[in-house]
């Protein structure tokens, strides 16, 4: 016997305007990434509590954007040669 079935069942769609875990997180950290507190601060709950995983500081919703507000320089692989002993 053999028996096709698409690969969601619409029981497993989601409904239109439904709310989209990976969607939010991934539009979170773009918005951390370009310094876009206008869009970050549509995004985030009042009650917001961001835990800091290097040091495991909690911080709320008003420090979080002003640390997000400041744009971290992008790391570079270049390098300079100052001087060859042979």
């Amino acid at each position: 016997m053999l028996i096709a079935a698409p690969n969601q069942l619409p029981g497993q769609q989601l409904a239109s305007g439904s709310f989209e875990a990976e969607h939010a997180v991934s539009t979170i950290f773009g918005a951390i990434s370009r310094a876009d507190t206008a869009t970050l601060r549509t995004l985030l709950g009042d009650d917001l509590h961001w835990i800091v995983a290097s040091t495991g500081a909690v911080a709320d919703r008003l420090q979080h954007l002003a640390t997000a507000a400041a744009a971290i320089p992008m790391a570079t692989n270049e390098y300079a040669i100052d001087s060859v002993h042979t």
